[in-house]
């Protein structure tokens, strides 16, 4: 998988060569929709190479010629700062995404700097993936504004089981002061520069988001509520069910109500003495439409299950 690097297309030094797309590394374009009737092209020459040939090598119109008994030298490859690999394994079976802060990214999804995920058909297959605007993403760049940032990870299987997540890279991550998991379900953020590989327990066939993230911050001191994270509420509340029970993770603020009301809005039930970022319910509901509304200090969801 490649890496990342906010080198300019014009650099073509030995310092700058994980830009490029490496032998036999697989690509996708994504075509906008105000493009779609377009007459496109995609033009590749040799300076793209990672490998540079020792002789002058000449490109006429669809034919590149290279002179016999060339000695292809590869460039050595440099190490990304401020890049995060996200690893997820089950069963022998391991998938990656990744995870770059960069000057001058945006963090809200944009086609042209970030990768949305491609799943596998087999449902069973344990994938990985960061979540922006409600998009899965598989190669995610974030700026490097603000003082917090908190980015979700999902995971996809219908499997249940130990699962095993590495994360690697946050040694060489400058950009913030502290690089951080945090788990909503336990309330603990975990240093990445101490502790890189985390065993959990997936306990349901549905996808797992909402509980782990992403924390980056410059404070010297971390707050528990997470005031400064630019975020919208359906970000910062999840609500899944998992088998026969309701899950909430609240990970910028302690859950303090949860509701269920039915489609004629009448209150079935409340709980309001809970003051933790995570909360499980196991209702008895006749089947039908719900409404589930979180408050976790400033931060409101409602949401509808079907049951």
């Amino acid at each position: 998988m490649p890496d990342l690097s906010t080198s300019s297309a014009g650099d073509n030094t030995s310092l700058a060569t994980y830009r490029y797309i490496p032998p036999m590394q697989a690509f996708f374009i994504d075509v906008l929709p105000e493009n779609a009737n377009a007459s496109l092209s995609l033009n590749f020459n040799t300076n793209m190479s990672t490998a540079i040939p020792n002789a002058n090598v000449t490109q006429t119109t669809g034919t590149l010629k290279i002179p016999v008994n060339n000695e292809l030298k590869a460039r050595p490859r440099s190490t990304s700062n401020n890049l995060l690999k996200l690893r997820l394994k089950m069963n022998g079976i391991e998938t990656v995404v990744l995870l770059a802060s960069l000057p001058n990214a945006s963090d809200s999804y944009k086609a042209n700097e970030d990768i949305y995920k491609l799943f596998s058909d087999n449902k069973a297959t344990p994938e990985i993936y960061t979540v922006v605007d409600q998009t899965a993403i598989e190669i995610n760049a974030v700026s490097q504004e603000g003082e917090q940032k908190l980015i979700p990870i999902g995971f996809k299987t219908n499997q249940i089981g130990q699962f095993e997540l590495r994360i690697e890279g946050a040694d060489d991550f400058d950009a913030y002061d502290y690089v951080q998991l945090r788990d909503a379900l336990s309330g603990e953020d975990y240093d990445l520069r101490e502790i890189t590989s985390f065993t959990f327990e997936k306990t349901a066939s549905e996808n797992l988001e909402g509980r782990f993230y992403i924390f980056l911050s410059q404070q010297s001191e971390i707050t528990e509520t997470i005031k400064t994270v630019d975020t919208d509420d359906n970000e910062a509340i999840s609500i899944v069910r998992e088998n026969e029970t309701i899950r909430v993770y609240s990970p910028m603020a302690a859950i303090e109500s949860f509701e269920v009301y039915d489609i004629s809005s009448r209150l079935l039930f409340i709980d309001t003495k809970i003051d933790a970022y995570a909360y499980s319910w196991n209702p008895r509901l006749e089947q039908g439409i719900y409404l589930l509304r979180v408050q976790a200090s400033e931060y409101n969801k409602v949401q509808k299950i079907k049951w």
